[in-house]
């Protein structure tokens, strides 16, 4: 079947015609701009503070509809609501192994996530799981909650959807063989995690893949330094 978010879902095929002034008639196509676009935002930004850092896996124990239940002994889905929210769920064993999808929610009362997309082969008790969040948005700094804990709410910031929009707009004004490299006097350079340009010799070579609105957009965002982990206290 045909999905309606990309795996990042920053910005919705509706809000995209809002902000980019466009008329979508091909939904399949939008969602593949707005997946080029959102990558291309996450490679230029670098590190950010994930909502939700790690992995976590289980087994399903049914499945409702959009509802994928675990209520096994450890079961990762014992949190508070929304923990989940703008993650994914892969079935990486069992029945259903290979889908990927998007969580609009989860429930700690039911230790339930619900998906926004049907699956194509439902999963079943022989399904193992894994949720984690792809995107480096929400941040953790993007998340509230209710005072008492029962709730998690996660927002999108509104330069990053911006910035998605206005990179579709530069896809389009410079056409797919700028970014596919098909001349070949065209080269590419990915510093680390966060930056790559495209372009020819000269001053051609320092042509962003990311237009300069969605860099101006951006501003603040952006880490450049990345992050130092330390493994072992003791030594680095």
């Amino acid at each position: 079947m045909s999905l309606t978010t990309t795996p990042r879902n920053y910005l919705t095929i509706a809000e995209l015609q809002i902000l980019s002034n466009l008329t979508v008639t091909d939904n399949d196509e939008a969602l593949r701009q707005l997946d080029r676009a959102e990558k291309a935002i996450d490679d230029y930004i670098g590190y950010q503070c994930k909502s939700v850092e790690q992995m976590a896996t289980g087994q399903v124990t049914s499945v409702n509809s959009l509802n994928v239940i675990d209520t096994g002994s450890g079961t990762p889905l014992d949190v508070t609501n929304g923990t989940y929210a703008r993650c994914l769920i892969e079935i990486i064993g069992g029945t259903g192994a290979g889908q990927i999808r998007y969580i609009a929610s989860s429930t700690r009362s039911s230790k339930s996530v619900t998906i926004v997309d049907a699956w194509d082969t439902a999963p079943d008790s022989t399904s193992i799981y894994k949720i984690y969040q792809l995107a480096k948005f929400p941040r953790g700094s993007d998340v509230n909650s209710n005072r008492d804990g029962t709730s998690i709410y996660k927002t999108i910031p509104e330069a990053i959807k911006k910035a998605v929009a206005a990179q579709i707009d530069y896809f389009i004004s410079k056409g797919d063989d700028f970014f596919t490299g098909n001349d070949s006097n065209v080269n590419s350079e990915r510093i680390g995690n966060y930056s790559y340009s495209r372009g020819g010799s000269g001053a051609a070579a320092s042509v962003e893949l990311v237009s300069p609105r969605v860099r101006s957009l951006l501003v603040g965002f952006k880490n450049s330094g990345g992050e130092l982990i330390n493994d072992n206290p003791t030594t680095l």
